[in-house]
């Protein structure tokens, strides 16, 4: 058979086969369409359905307000609800802002250590001034990292206090990691409690880090669950 019809045959048959996928696509985004279009149309119509019943029983609420003094006071207590729980709200907002100032603190301070760590690693294996120098100044920036750490903390904690939500957050480890730093250039000690020091407080911090998270998620699901209730409140009185 002459090869130039072989290649030709070939063509033929791999264009066939690309109409017929273009064919089934085709077929396919029509029946995608079409179902798009119908789930608008239901969604159209039990939004209707939804605002209809929204004013129906605005309506309600409205006629037994007037006739009903006991559902009249009902409407107060729920109104006075509402803003005690609005205020739970703001209370929840001011501790989770407060809290991802602690995180923002935490990953400062750590950024630090981490560079303070690194320093110390190097001078195990060298016997520079120099190297000495760097890694004092780390800690000494770490130090002052974790000052503004312990005062987030400090507001931290009384935020959490108005939501009901104490904890310690090992701040008294924190105060021991201070001391530690206060008294760092006053004694002699050998490069590698150095870094056995350092990493100690790497791995306390990292800790604090996921308990300042795991607040925050429970702070989180507070927020829903307060604002679950106003919806409900709202939407009933």
């Amino acid at each position: 058979m002459n090869p130039t019809y072989q290649q030709l045959q070939i063509e033929l048959k791999r264009l066939e086969k690309e109409k017929q996928e273009q064919l089934e696509a085709k077929i396919y985004l029509d029946r995608m369409t079409a179902l798009f279009l119908e789930a608008r149309e239901d969604f159209q119509a039990l939004s209707e359905q939804v605002q209809d019943t929204e004013r129906r029983l605005n309506v309600l609420k409205h006629e037994l307000s007037l006739s009903d003094d006991s559902f009249r006071e009902k409407l107060t207590q729920e109104h006075q609800k509402r803003l005690e729980l609005k205020d739970q709200i703001k209370e929840i907002n001011e501790a989770y802002k407060a809290g991802q100032t602690v995180l923002d603190r935490l990953d400062a301070t750590l950024d630090k250590l981490d560079s303070a760590d690194s320093m110390a690693t190097w001078d195990l294996f060298s016997d520079g001034l120099f190297t000495d120098l760097i890694k004092y100044n780390k800690i000494d920036q770490a130090e002052k990292e974790l000052t503004h750490l312990e005062t987030a903390i400090d507001r931290y904690k009384k935020e959490l206090k108005d939501v009901q939500m104490e904890t310690d957050l090992t701040y008294e480890e924190l105060g021991e990691m201070h001391r530690f730093f206060d008294i760092f250039f006053d004694n002699i000690f050998s490069d590698w409690s150095t870094k056995e020091t350092i990493g100690r407080n790497i791995d306390m911090l990292n800790e604090l880090y996921y308990e300042v998270q795991d607040i925050q998620k429970t702070l989180q699901n507070n927020h829903r669950s307060v604002t679950a209730e106003i919806e409900e409140s709202e939407y009933y009185y």
